[in-house]
């Protein structure tokens, strides 16, 4: 498993040029900028990569989980995604 400090050494190692400090701020801008859009309620993507987005499902009665659609008082929850690009699924598949 990677993590997000993995990326950042394998980037750093990849652009020597670049002060470290840099590149691990930049790594985090672009997750960051993810982030926000997913809160935002859309879909972010990047090209060759992926997309991530939300979901929204209602849940049964029985659920306990608090939240509800305020218009039509369902209970709702909302979870993220990952959807893996045509390129990168056929490299993984080879």
């Amino acid at each position: 498993m990677s993590t997000k400090q993995d990326l950042v050494n394998k980037l750093i190692k990849k652009v020597p040029d670049v002060p470290a400090q840099d590149v691990s701020d930049t790594v985090d801008l672009v997750w960051g900028a993810i982030a926000e859009e997913l809160v935002r309620g859309n879909r972010a993507e990047i090209r060759g990569f992926g997309s991530f987005g939300i979901r929204s499902r209602k849940l049964s009665a029985k659920s306990s989980l608090p939240n509800r659609d305020s218009a039509s008082g369902d209970k709702v929850v909302k979870s993220a995604y990952y959807r893996v690009s045509q390129g990168v699924l056929t490299k993984i598949n080879k």
